[in-house]
């Protein structure tokens, strides 16, 4: 099944959401290197322009049980370009993974990071992951306010970086009851029309 969701941004610019593959790898780096340093280092705790190559290729390898990832695309100059991902990531069958997720400069506060983590989530609670562990930088204070808009709280705090834990189902149901973003019933009216026909 082609899994690919077609909506806009916050100010109505088209963008497309699908799971990450390898085919996105080249791409993927060059919207990483396309970040401000500011956005980088918030994001990967570095702020060199170019991430070590096994970095970028485990942010690609997606098997949709132990990595889940999806990546916005935005789709308003004719060609395919990479604007933000979002992953979950664990090491065995534990219902428990890390979160991360990132979006470039210009697409921040369009509703692009909700959008993704709303897909993440919806295939976590599907491959029985309940519980999502997210590290942030002390002063990313956007991150942080994402992440208790969507119910997460910080359990850890050590040396300038704070963990965050969400509960899946919570923040599907806080994602859920954002109906003004159009992206949002986007996202969900895609992955609930999706279930019936796997139920089918």
């Amino acid at each position: 099944m082609k899994r690919e969701i077609q909506t806009v941004t916050r100010d109505g610019q088209p963008i497309g959401l699908r799971p990450l593959c390898r085919a996105d790898r080249d791409q993927l780096a060059q919207t990483i290197e396309n970040f401000s340093d500011h956005s980088r280092y918030m994001r990967f705790f570095t702020g060199a322009k170019h991430l070590p190559d096994h970095v970028i290729d485990k942010l690609v390898d997606v098997d949709n049980s132990h990595h889940i990832g999806w990546g916005a695309f935005d789709e308003s100059q004719g060609e395919l370009r990479t604007i933000g991902g979002c992953h979950a990531m664990r090491s065995d069958d534990r219902p428990e993974a890390e979160l991360a997720f990132g979006v470039m400069d210009e697409f921040h506060g369009q509703g692009v990071a909700r959008m993704l983590i709303a897909a993440v989530v919806h295939d976590c609670a599907r491959m029985g992951i309940n519980t999502l562990l997210a590290d942030t930088l002390s002063e990313n204070r956007n991150a942080a306010r994402l992440l208790r808009v969507i119910g997460g709280y910080c359990c850890e705090a050590e040396d300038g970086i704070y963990t965050f834990r969400v509960d899946v189902r919570e923040a599907e149901r806080r994602l859920r009851q954002m109906t003004t973003l159009q992206g949002l019933r986007d996202v969900f009216h895609a992955l609930d029309a999706e279930d019936v026909l796997r139920a089918a």
